[in-house]
């Protein structure tokens, strides 16, 4: 669940630091920004919020280790959705920071991917210590240090209540969040992130689209733990 409301200040920080950081901004930089005016507050979106927030100023949160993550719960039904999963997200993800598949219930994964009923979501949260907001069918929750470098991350699938497509597509994006693009946009419908709460619309994708697999590039190429959104913009403006 997302506000609209962060959008306004999302754009004007990220226009202002292309203006404050970039002395070509001045003559072209107001032009390019009204051009890529939604796939900027797209990237603001994803990168500097998270689920339920809204808040300016939030830093980026990445890993700068390679992730792993294990199945637990339920691995029987699912074993095809997270192999695909994880091939999917490893085609955008740096060489030195690709997922790691590790074998079912192994404690040691920095992310842990549990397939369990709706109705369990509570008490396996409680066991790490953290709390899921009522009504969602996927949930994920992640650690930082104070580097704002990505400790550890839980996601929660609904088995009993997804199947098919929908249960690839909600894998998919509650994995991706878990790796610090944790917010989801109205801007480009095919889009992984994709939703628009005024208008009831939500998205479906079960491949990550070319914004999507750009987006996750740029932050582990380009965006450092701990960036706020002015030092986004500046970056943004350089290197997508």
């Amino acid at each position: 669940m997302r506000s609209s409301l962060f959008a306004p200040c999302v754009i004007l920080c990220l226009s202002l630091a292309a203006a404050t950081f970039s002395p070509a901004f001045q003559a072209t930089g107001m032009a390019q920004v009204a051009k890529d005016r939604d796939t900027l507050l797209f990237v603001g979106d994803v990168l500097t919020k998270t689920e339920y927030e809204v808040t300016g100023g939030r830093r980026v949160v990445r890993w700068e280790q390679p992730p792993t993550l294990s199945v637990f719960g339920d691995q029987d039904r699912h074993p095809p959705v997270v192999a695909a999963t994880v091939r999917e997200i490893n085609r955008a993800m740096p060489e030195n920071l690709q997922l790691e598949h590790l074998a079912d219930d192994d404690d040691k994964a920095l992310i842990k991917l549990y397939f369990i009923k709706l109705d369990s979501f509570e008490e396996i949260a409680s066991q790490h210590d953290f709390e899921v907001v009522q009504g969602n069918r996927g949930f994920f929750f992640v650690q930082w240090n104070h580097k704002f470098e990505i400790q550890k991350a839980i996601v929660f699938i609904a088995e009993d209540k997804l199947s098919g497509r929908r249960l690839s597509h909600f894998v998919l994006e509650e994995v991706v969040q878990s790796l610090g693009l944790g917010g989801d946009s109205k801007h480009f419908s095919k889009s992984i992130f994709y939703e628009n709460r005024m208008l009831f619309r939500y998205g479906s994708a079960t491949r990550l689209a070319p914004v999507d697999r750009k987006l996750i590039s740029f932050l582990y190429q380009h965006v450092p733990a701990g960036s706020v959104p002015i030092e986004v913009g500046q970056l943004f403006e350089k290197h997508w």
